[in-house]
């Protein structure tokens, strides 16, 4: 049975596969979205993936990083807006504005990926995002607040070891 669709000649494996994220890079939004729904990916796995390679690519191809992130927004917009997902989609945003220079436009999406993995209680992300912005708020001088934000950081990473190892020690 061959499950592709339209001319694209991709599989319909379930996944974005590296074939398919190159391709989904060089089409309309539009015909991604459309793709994406034909193959049963439009979900929020696959915003994640579509937000992941956009910021694995910020740096090497902040072109490409800014085409799947543009697909990545649309999805998520058509799912009601996952906070994990808006996190992840800010997150992004973040370093493709960095890497264009721009500290202020960067530490805004910083701010609103925090604001998602805070409501979404994703500690790991929420550290990791802080962690982010400690870096911005020393390029601009803001040592102090970049000390507070590492301190928070700080925080959750170690709530987050402590959880885990309340979580381990009834496995042992």
């Amino acid at each position: 049975m061959n499950n592709t669709v339209g001319n694209s000649g991709f599989q319909n494996n379930r996944s974005l596969d590296s074939e398919l994220l190159a391709h989904l890079a060089q089409v309309d939004t539009n015909v991604g979205l459309t793709e994406l729904d034909a193959f049963g990916l439009s979900t929020p796995q696959s915003v994640s993936q579509l937000a992941l390679t956009a910021l694995d690519n910020a740096e090497i191809d902040p072109s490409v990083a800014k085409h799947l992130l543009a697909l990545a927004v649309a999805l998520n917009r058509t799912l009601g807006e996952p906070l994990t997902q808006r996190g992840e989609i800010s997150y992004a945003q973040a370093r493709l504005y960095l890497q264009e220079g721009n500290l202020s436009l960067a530490e805004t999406a910083l701010r609103a990926a925090q604001s998602a993995w805070d409501e979404s209680h994703d500690l790991a992300a929420l550290a990791r995002s802080r962690l982010g912005l400690t870096q911005l708020l020393t390029l601009q001088g803001r040592y102090g607040e970049a000390e507070q934000t590492c301190r928070q950081a700080i925080a959750e990473l170690e709530k987050l070891a402590f959880d885990n190892i309340q979580f381990a020690i009834p496995l042992i």
